[in-house]
């Protein structure tokens, strides 16, 4: 059947490498997925698909015995030291066990039981994995187009620049162009001390949809806490009592940092969340933003160029604010994988057991929330701070408007009046 080997002489040879070669696979399965696939883990079909993929890869490549060690490699399950590993070529080993005791044999069912119950422990890595990506969605910025760091079309990578396109990413750039739209804003009225000039552009949140950016966000957070494994169907789904109760404290947290309002009884799921868009608020509604008719002077000028400053400093401190967060997912990372000593390979964790997978998941989905509601309160205030700059100025401008008109008028007067005398 092959050679026996005790414990002790498998950590001499080259199947010491046992469990590095099955996070070999798993790892390249998940990192070197499509950037779309691992988002499409929200999707039941495809998450079956993987799980059935996992399961099959471990009844492909491994002997009964050697899935018996990965599954106590992987838990914390009593070893004995002198616990035999069977090495053999797979199919002779499976052929043994059909041909002895049938396809329906105990063993057999046994292989494929812990190969279901192996597989969930690289599912939830990938889950905690694709959670991240979406957060971070790190894209190549290739002449303005964003495209994916998955995208297997793309050549030269190791030479393209890299952004980040997160939601908190993609916040911070349409504050940014409305920073853009209060500098011509303060260009065009400087031109004269008194000049009448028209703005044409819509600023960039009122034509935003924030459901729709926020969707993939919600969908990822809802698979990680789902805590209970169903051995049957090979899923994640259900909350045991304790995931259920910081799933609540987390979605109350994420739906007033979202929407501002308190949550009531009829939301009991991220996908409950229904989010306005800000081109139905009043501001973009009234259209301040599209035909603004300016009469400024020197005092007013000056005091827009000083609130532009407050507005870019409110952007820069976001920002900061934004990647301080973010470092700690890459500490969850590092808590995952480690690179190996050629830096050629990243592999997962050789010493992380699946109960260290429930801390780093609640560590994630800490990290995610505080991350994105942080990032919402900011985008909130900056938006809120950009209408009131542009809506005072407007106030300004009609007053002195009305107030030039008005000295025009007597000063009309005064002229036909002098013509007269």
């Amino acid at each position: 059947m092959g050679n026996i080997l005790t414990k002790g002489d498998v950590e001499k040879k080259e199947d010491v490498d046992l469990i590095d070669k099955l996070n070999l696979i798993a790892t390249k399965l998940i990192t070197t997925s499509r950037f779309e696939e691992l988002l499409n883990l929200k999707d039941k079909r495809y998450c079956d698909g993987l799980i059935v993929i996992t399961s099959d890869i471990l009844d492909k490549y491994f002997t009964n015995n050697e899935i018996s060690y990965i599954k106590k490699e992987l838990s914390d399950e009593e070893k004995d030291e002198n616990e035999y590993m069977y090495f053999s070529l797979k199919q002779d080993s499976d052929k043994f066990l059909r041909d002895n005791y049938g396809e329906g044999s105990s063993d057999i069912l046994d292989k494929k039981h812990k190969c279901l119950l192996i597989s969930k422990y690289y599912i939830k890595i990938s889950h905690i994995y694709a959670a991240i990506m979406t957060a971070v969605n790190p894209v190549y910025n290739i002449n303005g187009k964003k495209v994916g760091l998955m995208d297997k079309n793309i050549n030269n990578k190791d030479e393209l620049p890299i952004k980040k396109d997160g939601l908190c990413e993609r916040r911070q750039e349409i504050l940014q162009k409305n920073k853009e739209y209060l500098e011509i804003l303060q260009e065009q009225i400087s031109e004269n001390k008194v000049k009448k000039r028209e703005l044409v552009k819509e600023p960039e949140h009122c034509k935003m949809d924030n459901s729709r950016d926020v969707e993939p966000v919600i969908q990822d957070l809802s698979n990680l806490y789902k805590d209970i494994y169903n051995e049957v169907t090979g899923e994640f789904d259900s909350m045991s009592e304790d995931a259920r109760e910081k799933y609540t404290k987390d979605l109350k947290e994420f739906y007033e940092g979202f929407t501002g309002r308190e949550m009531d009884a009829s939301i009991n799921d991220f996908t409950d969340i229904k989010l306005s868009t800000f081109n139905k608020n009043t501001y973009c509604a009234k259209k301040y933003n599209r035909r603004n008719n300016h009469y400024i002077d020197d005092e007013t000028e000056n005091n827009l160029g000083s609130l532009i400053e407050v507005y870019g400093t409110h952007l820069a401190k976001s920002i900061n604010s934004a990647n301080e967060k973010q470092n700690k997912l890459t500490e969850i990372l590092d808590d995952l994988f480690e690179i190996e000593e050629s830096g050629l390979e990243v592999i997962i964790r050789r010493d992380l057991k699946y109960d260290d997978l429930n801390n780093i998941v609640s560590k994630t989905t800490s990290a995610l929330i505080e991350l994105y509601t942080s990032c919402e309160r900011d985008f909130k205030k900056g938006i809120s701070i950009f209408e009131g700059i542009v809506l005072s100025k407007n106030i300004e401008m009609e007053t002195l408007r009305s107030k030039g008109l008005q000295e025009g008028g007597l000063r009309l007067y005064n002229r036909t009046f002098q013509n007269k005398i």
